[in-house]
């Protein structure tokens, strides 16, 4: 488990407020109060990603987050499919059906998956993720993909056939 595309892959001294090099990206915690906010250097730039504290914590202090993220109709997690991983080299995120792949050198390669069956691959090979119920993931699929190629119609007609927009973008 961890926090988005840019989750943390070793560990942080909590003392300091220098870059710190992970396997992956360069980190730094900086002080605000008595908290702190952990940054990713991406691009040469400090980001920051999410805010941390040292006080104690129950668990009842979690509960209504984790049911928001998990069951709330608003929740990007309940509308959307996000997958993250990270490898040896290289960070693989799914979102939908674009896969996107981050490699150590700064390079990103995307694909987008126009078929479920392609999608049910990528979880299997990609994210060691079986689909039990692969009929539910097609449903969404197909309603994902129509939303798009609706949104292509629509940008096509406004362009009047703009060379910009491709209609190999969308499957129709």
């Amino acid at each position: 488990v961890g926090f988005g595309g840019l989750t943390l892959t070793g560990p942080l001294l909590l003392n300091s407020s220098e870059a710190q090099l992970t396997p992956h990206e360069k980190f730094r915690l900086k002080p605000d109060e008595d908290e702190y906010i952990i940054e990713a250097q991406v691009n040469a730039e400090w980001k920051p990603l999410y805010m941390i504290s040292l006080h104690r914590t129950n668990m009842s202090d979690y509960e209504l987050a984790s049911w928001f993220h998990c069951k709330h109709q608003d929740s990007r997690f309940t509308k959307r499919l996000v997958v993250a991983k990270t490898a040896r080299d290289k960070r693989y995120a799914l979102l939908n059906n674009q896969l996107s792949v981050h490699h150590a050198d700064g390079t990103t390669g995307k694909q987008i998956l126009t078929t479920g069956e392609e999608l049910i691959q990528v979880l299997a090979e990609v994210f060691n993720i079986r689909v039990q119920n692969q009929q539910a993931l097609f449903q969404f699929f197909e309603k994902f993909t129509e939303k798009k190629c609706h949104l292509f119609h629509n940008l096509r007609a406004l362009c009047h056939n703009s060379q910009v927009i491709k209609k190999e973008s969308c499957r129709v």
